[in-house]
């Protein structure tokens, strides 16, 4: 049967959105609202305009997924979930460490499952992006990581707000820490978000909710401008007008790196509102990334700020003269 489809009225072309979701998952988008797959085709959007949306799926017994995609006026652009990942249900040993912490998992091939009896998780099937885990419970897991032809046991020691992040190489049957490198990639990124990569702004942000949900993210503050900051953008012809403010500081807080801080004389030292020390030396654990301090001198009547571009593979020994 063929449907005939009248031309004469033109309407404002739209943007189409079809999110890839199993029955029963509740997909929301943001300023159009929440919806419920059942199956088949996912949870489809219509009519949307051409701009980020960020999306929030949800699964019973699942951790919360949320990411961002752009939709595109003319276009129908598909979006897919990651594996879910069940929320650890196992019991922490006695003597772990209280808190949760965060996994992040890359194998080679790429194609792989994940399982955990204690955390709940039952052959979860990896694809070609990382398998991320948040809200670990502290403490040492067993996690058995298996392919067409190899499983390799392995036990994670989740550590209280720190990221775990390993490289499964299956033919030698090696497991890599990589936790360092990923945690310098991703202050990396947020710093070139900073300058505006915005590229790295939807990676760096991507990350950060996975790893610390609902915690506050300048990568994903980057991505999501205000209705007060669009109404203050610079028009066309004064676009490359620069101010003189420099950019946020972005630090890593899960890596601390123990520094010495010399000043030429006699100061207070503080990142935020914690005194750090007293003198021309003070020797403290600053976390990796740009951190902005202050110093203070009370009889001198100085009280400034100054920023340290915390990298220990580069030094540990920084001048912070006011």
């Amino acid at each position: 049967m063929a449907i005939a489809v009248a031309g004469s009225a033109v309407a404002t072309p739209k943007g189409y959105l079809q999110v890839k979701a199993g029955q029963g998952v509740s997909v929301e988008l943001e300023g159009v609202g929440a919806r419920v797959s059942d199956g088949g085709d996912g949870v489809l959007f219509r009519g949307l305009d051409a701009r980020r949306y960020w999306v929030t799926a949800r699964r019973e017994g699942y951790e919360v997924q949320r990411s961002s995609v752009d939709v595109v006026t003319g276009n129908v652009v598909v979006h897919h979930l990651q594996p879910w990942q069940p929320i650890p249900v196992g019991v922490v040993e006695p003597k772990a460490s209280k808190g949760v912490g965060a996994l992040i998992v890359q194998t080679f091939p790429v194609e792989a499952t994940v399982d955990a009896k204690r955390l709940g998780w039952r052959k979860i099937k990896k694809g070609d992006a990382p398998f991320i885990a948040s809200n670990i419970p502290a403490g040492t897991h067993r996690i058995t990581f298996c392919n067409t032809y190899k499983c390799i046991d392995y036990r994670a020691k989740i550590e209280p707000n720190r990221l775990l992040s390993i490289l499964v190489d299956f033919d030698p049957g090696e497991i890599e820490d990589v936790s360092d490198l990923h945690r310098r990639q991703l202050v990396e990124w947020r710093r070139q978000c900073a300058d505006g990569e915005e590229h790295l702004c939807k990676q760096a942000c991507d990350l950060d909710v996975a790893l610390s949900p609902g915690r506050k993210s300048v990568a994903c503050e980057q991505l999501e401008p205000s209705t007060e900051a669009l109404a203050r953008k610079v028009p066309v012809e004064d676009e490359y007008t620069t101010v003189s403010r420099p950019p946020p500081c972005i630090f890593d807080e899960s890596h601390l790196t123990e520094v010495t801080l010399e000043t030429s004389d006699y100061y207070e030292v503080y990142l935020e509102e914690r005194l750090l020390g007293r003198g021309p030396r003070v020797v403290a654990s600053l976390p990796m990334g740009c951190v902005e301090l202050r110093t203070v001198n009370e009889k001198l009547g100085i009280d400034r700020r100054v920023r340290v571009d915390v990298d220990p593979e580069v030094s540990v020994r920084y001048r912070v003269e006011p």
